[in-house]
Order: C-alpha cells, then sequence, then structure tokens
C-alpha cells in the first residue's frame, strides 16, 4: 500500500517500487554441482520472505541515505485493492470469468460448469451462485435454427419433387441426401479438428439451401422426358 505524499516528497513513483519488488524477488541459476556420478542444479533462492523482509527492501538512496519500502508504504499480507467493483440487480456481487482454453467445445464447457456449481454444497444462505452471461446460449440457438431450417428444406423440397414430378423414388432421394450431407460435413469438421461455432453453423446453414438447388437440378436433368 503506497503512500502517495511519501512518493512524491522522494521523487519516486510507484514504477520505482515496482522495479525494486521485481529486482530483489528471483531465483537465479548458479551452476550445477557434481556429486558422485550424478549432477545437480544449483539455484540462488532471493525470493521475497515476510512481510518485514519487504518493508526493509531498499528502494532508491537520498542524499546518501537509503529509502525503504516502509518510508514510502507498507506491505501487507492482504486482498487485493478492489478497483471495479461488480454489482448484480443493484447488490454487491463477485463476478469470476471463466474462460475456455483455444480449441475446447463451448457448450461442453458452460455443461460442465453447470454441473459443478451444483456440487457446492455449505454455502451460506446469503450467498448464491449464478450464471451471468451464457455464450453457450447464441451456439444452442443457431443449432436449433440448422435443425429447423434443415427439416424444412427437407420438407418442403420432397413435398414439390412429389408433387410435380409424382415420383416417389426422387422424393425418397432428395429426402436422404440433405441429411446425408450435413452428416457428411460434421464428420469432416471432426475430422479436421474444428468446432461448432457460429462460424461453422453458419456455413452449414448456407449449404442447406445449395443442397436444395442442386438436388432439384440434378434430379431435373436425369429425369426422363417424353
Amino acid at each position: 500500500y503506497p503512500a502517495k505524499e511519501a512518493l512524491l516528497a522522494r521523487g519516486l513513483s510507484i514504477w520505482d517500487v515496482v522495479k525494486t519488488l521485481n529486482s530483489q524477488n528471483v531465483i537465479w541459476p548458479a551452476g550445477f554441482a557434481k556429486i558422485g556420478d550424478s549432477s545437480y542444479d544449483v539455484v540462488v533462492n532471493a525470493l521475497l520472505g515476510p512481510m518485514k523482509d519487504i518493508n526493509n527492501l531498499p528502494v532508491t538512496v537520498k542524499d546518501g541515505k537509503p529509502v525503504f519500502i516502509k518510508d514510502i508504504g507498507v506491505a501487507k499480507d492482504s486482498y487485493r485493492i478492489q478497483t471495479n467493483p461488480v454489482r448484480i440487480d443493484g447488490r454487491k456481487s463477485v463476478y469470476i470469468p471463466l474462460l475456455k482454453q483455444e480449441g475446447a467445445n463451448t457448450v461442453k464447457v458452460v455443461n460442465a460448469t453447470r454441473a459443478a456449481l451444483k456440487t457446492f454444497y455449505g454455502l451460506p444462505k446469503s450467498l448464491q451462485l449464478s450464471l451471468i452471461f451464457d455464450q453457450s446460449v447464441y451456439i444452442r440457438e443457431s443449432l436449433a435454427s440448422l435443425e429447423r431450417e434443415g427439416a424444412v428444406g427437407i420438407i418442403l423440397t420432397a413435398f414439390m419433387i412429389l408433387i410435380f414430378l409424382g415420383n416417389f423414388r426422387a422424393t425418397l432421394i432428395i429426402a436422404t441426401s440433405i441429411p446425408l450431407s450435413l452428416l457428411a460435413g460434421l464428420i469432416m469438421l471432426n475430422a479436421t479438428g474444428q468446432t461448432i461455432n457460429i462460424m461453422t453453423l453458419g456455413g452449414l446453414a448456407l449449404a442447406i439451401g445449395r443442397l436444395v438447388d442442386d438436388s432439384i437440378v440434378v434430379l431435373r436433368k436425369h429425369e426422363p422426358t417424353s
């Protein structure tokens, strides 16, 4: 906890304190020692110890006298100074963001987080755990939209082929080609290590329209004419 007035009086800044702490909190390699047939790495442990040692660290020298940490502030074993308070529905809260690793499945991460929240027992009644932002909602909505658009495309295309061509075999081909093509696309995404996200779902949704058009064109081309 730095004292601004003490820093200004000695012509120092908070970065001088940070530089001092970083330079004194290190582990230096000191070579190796060979004992018998074994070699051991030797390091010099210069990590900071108790709070009193930190308070006695010299930051600089002014007028021939060292300036210690305790002269410009105090080091305490305490919590971090809060600079961004969080309020949810007007109540003071603690916000803990969970970030997935690159390539991880967002839906699986969210499901695992929800399952983990249910394993917390013995919490005070005044403490409530809840999810504030769920990124998987957009992915789930996109999946539902993809399923809906795919079903509508299959039904309408099959119905149109059955009405205008009167060919049940062609209708069956249309009804099976679209889901099989989407299944092949999902298999290739999985084989190449791609995940289901907004971009891939958008591409699959666009592909359904092309599948419908191509299926009609190919069937019409091979339909025998009188």
